[in-house]
């Protein structure tokens, strides 16, 4: 497996398709007597549910974008990583992350987070930031797993009834530790 960089006139518009189930959600409890208090409890759904969106590589609201595909030894794509450099705040935002379903769960989705850590500690970046949902617990835990935090919700991002609906914004993000020199 080799991550390779993907050429933006050839993948730009490329459709992605995004499925997932989850089981359960985070539940977002604001306490109206509290001016900053705000709470995420994981909650479990009645039943199973599935999800899927779409989105499109390089799109020209992501400055500075850049995408990588995880390629298998048939050179088959088996995933997809795209980010753009936000150099006001010295941030890496990872827009896209995709792994497709027959390549889940053999290590695809790690080698591709690090390729977006290694990225942003070339560019100098102090920081990858990325969204995701409430409801998106099975990449809610992935995130967790590799190191990232929870920095803020958004309880309006998609419509008025975010937290009606169990899907409400997340940002997260995690350090990056660059490289020390000796002098």
């Amino acid at each position: 497996m080799k991550i390779i960089s993907l050429d933006r006139q050839a993948y730009q518009g490329v459709v992605l398709h995004f499925n997932y189930t989850t089981d359960a959600y985070y539940d977002v409890l604001v306490e109206p007597q509290e001016l900053f208090s705000v709470r995420l409890v994981k909650k479990q759904f009645p039943n199973p549910i599935n999800k899927s969106f779409t989105g499109a590589l390089f799109p020209d609201h992501l400055e500075d974008a850049h995408v990588f595909a995880a390629v298998d030894d048939n050179e088959q794509i088996v995933g997809y990583l795209e980010v753009g450099v936000e150099p006001w705040h010295q941030r890496l935002r990872l827009s896209e992350i995709l792994v497709v379903e027959h390549a889940r769960g053999q290590g695809v989705g790690t080698l591709l987070m690090n390729n977006a850590y290694e990225f942003a500690q070339a560019c100098g970046c102090r920081e990858v930031v990325l969204e995701t949902q409430t409801c998106n617990v099975p990449a809610i835990n992935f995130y967790l797993q590799h190191h990232y935090r929870v920095i803020g919700i958004d309880l309006t991002h998609y419509s008025n009834e975010d937290i009606a609906n169990q899907e409400v914004r997340l940002e997260m993000v995690r350090s990056v530790i660059s490289k020390i020199t000796s002098k």
